[in-house]
C-alpha cells in the first residue's frame, strides 16, 4: 500500500515504492521502481539465471550518493546511470561509483531501456515532476 500524500498518478512505466515499504501504486503501469528508498530484489533470465537489478539515479547529491553507496555494496545491484544538472556532481558519481551513464537531463535517463529502478535524490522541494515523469 502506498502511504504518504494521495496524488493522481499517471499510467506509465514504473510503479511507486514508498518509504514505509513496498507497494504498488495502482495508476502506474509498468513493473520499474521509482522511489527515494530502495528496495530490490533479483530477476530470473530467461535462460533462468538470476539478473540483477540496473539502478538510475536522479540527483547525484549527498543523499543520491548515500544511495550510491549502499546500493553499490549490494551483490545484484547494477549502478547504471545518474543524471543531475552539475557537471561536477557527476563527475564525482562516475570517479566514486564507477557510472558508465551520465546525464545532464534526466528524460535522458529516463528513457534509457536497461534501467529497472530509479531513485530519485533531488531536494525534497524537486521530487514530483522526475517522479511523476518517471512514472509516465
Amino acid at each position: 500500500m502506498f502511504r504518504g500524500r494521495s496524488r493522481q498518478v499517471p499510467e506509465g512505466r514504473f510503479r511507486q515504492v514508498s518509504e514505509a515499504g513496498p507497494g504498488k501504486c495502482p495508476e502506474a503501469g509498468s513493473g520499474r521502481i521509482v522511489t527515494s528508498t530502495i528496495h530490490l530484489q533479483s530477476r530470473r533470465r530467461k535462460d533462468g539465471g538470476v539478473s540483477g537489478t540496473r539502478v538510475g539515479f536522479i540527483g547525484g547529491g549527498g543523499i543520491a550518493r548515500e544511495h550510491m553507496k549502499y546500493l553499490s555494496e549490494m551483490e545484484d545491484v547494477e549502478l547504471v546511470a545518474v543524471a543531475d544538472i552539475s557537471a561536477d556532481a557527476l563527475e564525482l558519481c562516475r570517479e566514486m561509483y564507477g557510472i558508465p551513464h551520465c546525464f545532464t537531463d534526466y528524460r535522458e535517463l529516463l528513457d534509457m531501456d536497461s534501467i529497472d529502478a530509479v531513485t530519485v535524490g533531488t531536494p525534497n522541494s524537486a521530487h514530483y515532476e522526475p517522479t511523476i515523469d518517471a512514472l509516465r
